[in-house]
C-alpha cells in the first residue's frame, strides 16, 4: 500500500516537475506577445475584463493611451519583469532542489512532497503577481479603453521563412521556371 501511495505521488510530482519546469509556468513578459494557447477572451471571465501590459501598450494608439498612461503602464511593466526574473529564479532553485531529492533513493516521500509544497508556493507567487500587475493596468484605464482593448486580438507570430535549397538560399514561391534571358 504504502509502495504504491509513493509511487502515485512520484508519478504525480513528475508531471508537476514538468509543469513547473518552465513547460506551463507563466512569463507572461518574457515572450511579450503571446498567442493566446486556451480559451478565448469571450469565454474566459480573467481574459474578459483583466489587461495584460504589453497588449495595452502594443494597442496604445489604438485605445487612446494618454502619455501619463503610457508611462504609468511602462513603469508597472518593468517593475512586473523584474518581479518575475526573481520569481522565477526561485523557482528554478526549487525546482532543483526537488529533482536532486527525486533522484535521491534515500529521500523520503514526506521530503519530495514538502519540496513539491515550495515548488507550488513559488509558481502560486507568480500567478499572484500576474494577477496584481494585470488589475493595476487594467485599473490606469478608463471603461471606453478596457471595451476597445479588450475587442482587439493579439496579433498572430510573423510566418516561419521558407526552407532553403540544397544551396542556403530560400526556396522560390514560383510554380513556373524562370525564363532565360
Amino acid at each position: 500500500m504504502r509502495a504504491t501511495s509513493l509511487a502515485v505521488a512520484l508519478a504525480m510530482v513528475l508531471a508537476l516537475v514538468g509543469r513547473a519546469s518552465g513547460q506551463g509556468t507563466p512569463s507572461p513578459y518574457l515572450d511579450q506577445l503571446k498567442v493566446q494557447k486556451t480559451t478565448p477572451h469571450h469565454l474566459d471571465p480573467m481574459k474578459r475584463t483583466l489587461v495584460e501590459p504589453v497588449m495595452a501598450l502594443y494597442y496604445a494608439d489604438q485605445i487612446g493611451l494618454t502619455e501619463e498612461q503610457r508611462n504609468a503602464i511602462q513603469n508597472q511593466l518593468k517593475e512586473a519583469k523584474a518581479r518575475f526574473g526573481v520569481l522565477e529564479q526561485k523557482l528554478e532553485a526549487e525546482n532543483q532542489v526537488l529533482f536532486k531529492l527525486i533522484e535521491n533513493p534515500v529521500a523520503s516521500e514526506r521530503m519530495v512532497v514538502d519540496q513539491m509544497d515550495r515548488v507550488l508556493a513559488v509558481e502560486r507567487e507568480i500567478k499572484v503577481a500576474n494577477l496584481q500587475s494585470s488589475w493595476r493596468v487594467r485599473q490606469l484605464l478608463s471603461v471606453d479603453q478596457r471595451q476597445r482593448l479588450m475587442g482587439l486580438r493579439i496579433p498572430p507570430p510573423p510566418p516561419p521563412p521558407p526552407p532553403p535549397n540544397a544551396q542556403g538560399a530560400p526556396l522560390s514561391h514560383s510554380t513556373s521556371p524562370a525564363a532565360p534571358k
